[in-house]
């Protein structure tokens, strides 16, 4: 579904140029839940915003679904933040895409899926962390996308919080076949979550095996 070819990408601040890829290479199947794992800098987000059509490559070529990522238009984002709107209930957060799209769609099965069926009608400030972000997955999944892409959805969340939301996102995305690509800085998260593990570094990246051990990862990323 998605291909990323000799991709190389430089910004320029203060007249330097810095390299973040250099001849990147990678390609994932539809369905794959694919576990991108790197330090603070890498080329995370980056890689992200390439694939969201945000920011395109210095050089190289990115398809999805054979379109470049511009044109390709099944697909959401969920940040590490909710960025929920204070004033709108869960429900109505849940909504606000296709309110500007000017499509009319129920949140009820979405609000059920994320097991939030009970609080469509409280705001941002009733509900907890974990809550928030589950409605924030909701609204990225409103406008049923094949491709998600997860900034670190979960990262300031506490330990126990983080660990069964991973454990429900997994089960939501086999269950709506989805391609996802989702960015951790968190090893645990990564060994986790994975269908497909990449190590993102040194301007490269690297497929790595499914159980491959942690203490090797972190050592990795000295």
């Amino acid at each position: 579904m998605i291909n990323i070819e000799t991709v190389t990408h430089t910004f320029t601040k203060n007249g330097r140029a810095l390299k973040v890829f250099n001849d990147l290479n990678m390609s994932v199947q539809k369905g794959s839940l694919v576990v991108v794992l790197g330090k603070s800098g890498c080329g995370k987000t980056t890689l992200l915003r390439l694939l969201a059509g945000a920011i395109k490559p210095s050089s190289g070529s990115i398809t999805i679904a054979n379109m470049s990522p511009e044109k390709y238009k099944k697909k959401s984002m969920v940040f590490q933040h909710p960025c929920l709107l204070p004033w709108r209930t869960a429900a109505q957060n849940v909504v606000l895409p296709t309110q500007i799209a000017g499509e009319k769609k129920s949140t009820k099965n979405l609000l059920k899926l994320v097991g939030l069926q009970n609080f469509s009608s409280f705001y941002p400030y009733e509900l907890s962390g974990g809550m928030q972000q589950r409605v924030s997955l909701a609204r990225a999944l409103i406008s049923k996308p094949n491709l998600l892409l997860l900034d670190e959805p979960f990262a300031a969340l506490d330990a126990f919080t983080r660990k069964n939301l991973n454990n429900e996102f997994k089960k939501i995305v086999k269950n709506l076949n989805l391609t996802c690509i989702f960015i951790t800085h968190s090893i645990q998260e990564a060994l986790l979550l994975n269908d497909r593990l990449f190590l993102l570094r040194d301007g490269g990246v690297q497929e790595l095996d499914r159980n491959v051990d942690a203490v090797w990862i972190e050592e990795s990323l000295q």
